[in-house]
């Protein structure tokens, strides 16, 4: 049997990671509440005044990740969010 009790992880992580995380999750919830208050998109971006969000999608599988948001009129937004 393998030993495994010295392992170290191949993934990132410190407090660069961590900063980046959070300010995506400020990203996601920004849009999440527009979606709860059922707010038009107009002044975010140039869609028509009647687009409303309707979906949050986080970590998607999109070369954009971050945050992809789905319209009343079935298209989206991806965003990659990252804090500089």
């Amino acid at each position: 049997m393998p030993r495994q009790g010295n392992r170290r992880s191949s993934h990132g992580g410190g407090a660069a990671t961590h900063a980046g995380v959070g300010y995506q999750d400020h990203v996601a919830a920004w849009f999440a509440v527009r979606i709860l208050d059922e707010q038009n998109a107009s002044p975010l971006s140039n869609l028509a005044t009647t687009i409303t969000f309707e979906q949050l999608r986080s970590e998607t599988m999109e070369p954009a990740d971050d945050v992809q948001i789905m319209t009343s009129a079935n298209g989206y937004i991806f965003i990659q969010a990252k804090h500089l």
